[in-house]
Order: C-alpha cells, then sequence, then structure tokens
C-alpha cells in the first residue's frame, strides 16, 4: 500500500481553511472583526518571519470557541463547511483522491491548521488521516 499525502489549502480546497475560519467568525459576530483581523495579520507576519508563537496563536484562532458547548462547536463547523469551505473544494482533487482510493492507497492530509476547522474538511473529503 502506497500513501498518498496532500496539503490541504490551496491543493485540496481553492484558498486557506484557516483564513476562512478567521473570515467566518467575524462574519458571524464571534468576534470582534477590526481587532481580530489585526491580530489574526499580526500573528501571519509572525508565522512568516518563522516567530510565530504557536500557544498564542491557538488561544487566539479557538478564542471564539471558549465556553461553548460540543453540540454549539458542531453546528459551527457544519455551518462553516456548508458556506465557507463547500464552494472552494475542488473537484480535480476529490478525483485525485479517488484515483488513489481505486489503487488502495492510504490518504493522509498534512496542514498547519487546527483540527476543529481541518476535521470536518478531511471528513467531507472522506480522508480518515489528518
Amino acid at each position: 500500500m502506497a500513501l498518498a499525502i496532500f496539503d490541504l489549502d490551496n491543493t485540496l480546497i481553492a484558498g486557506d481553511s484557516d483564513h476562512r475560519w478567521g473570515e467566518f467568525i467575524c462574519a458571524s459576530g464571534l468576534v470582534d472583526a477590526a481587532q481580530h483581523t489585526a491580530q489574526n495579520d499580526a500573528f501571519l507576519k509572525d508565522y512568516q518571519d518563522g516567530t510565530l508563537d504557536i500557544q498564542a496563536y491557538l488561544s487566539f484562532a479557538l478564542g471564539a470557541l471558549a465556553g461553548r458547548t460540543l453540540n454549539e462547536v458542531a453546528a459551527l463547523q457544519q455551518q462553516f463547511m456548508r458556506n465557507w469551505v463547500e464552494p472552494l473544494i475542488l473537484p480535480a482533487a476529490e478525483d485525485l483522491l479517488n484515483k488513489h482510493r481505486a489503487l488502495g492507497d492510504m490518504l493522509l492530509i498534512i496542514t498547519a491548521t487546527n483540527t476543529v476547522v481541518t476535521r470536518p474538511i478531511a471528513d467531507r473529503l472522506g480522508v480518515e488521516h489528518l
């Protein structure tokens, strides 16, 4: 069995899942849009400079979910998938995944984005390993 490894963002979907999540939580009123965007831009610069504090970033990125129940988080994930991710799924990527499945390959998505955002995408694409 071969291992087929895929990047998620701008490979299997036509965009960046983490950035879309930020847009989604701003549009949903879960965070102050101006403040969130400014902080997100600062974290992006740190990432590009190789100085990102991953713990601080994760606290920021997942902060909108703090205090929410699992059911509430699941509802947000469903809304995000339906309205913000589904339109980005590339048919050619699905075809390629299906080709590898037909060959019996193990599929793996590799990404730096957290699993709150990416697990539903991997599930939608039928990829177990993330």
